[in-house]
C-alpha cells in the first residue's frame, strides 16, 4: 500500500471528521473517498482517586526476580 503524506492543515480537516467524505483536485474531479478511522472509547474503571492512591503505593518485586521465577518453570 503506498502512503501519501498530508500537509498540517488537511491532516487536521480529515481528523476531525466523523463521516466519509469525496477528496477532490482543483478541478472538483474525484480522486478518492475518505473513510476515518474510528478509534473505540475505552472505559477506565477507576476514580481518579483510586488511581492516585494506586500510583502512591510501593511495593511488589524487582523485575530480575520475576524473570528467574518465570525461567525455572
Amino acid at each position: 500500500m503506498t502512503r501519501i503524506l498530508l500537509d498540517a492543515k488537511l491532516a487536521r480537516q480529515l481528523k476531525t471528521s466523523s463521516e466519509s467524505m469525496e477528496l477532490c483536485d482543483p478541478d472538483g474531479d474525484v480522486v478518492g473517498h475518505f473513510t476515518p478511522v474510528k478509534k473505540p472509547k475505552i472505559a477506565i474503571p477507576f476514580s481518579e482517586e483510586e488511581l492516585k492512591r494506586s500510583k502512591q503505593k510501593s511495593g511488589g518485586r524487582p523485575l530480575a526476580d520475576i524473570l528467574a521465577d518465570l525461567e525455572k518453570s
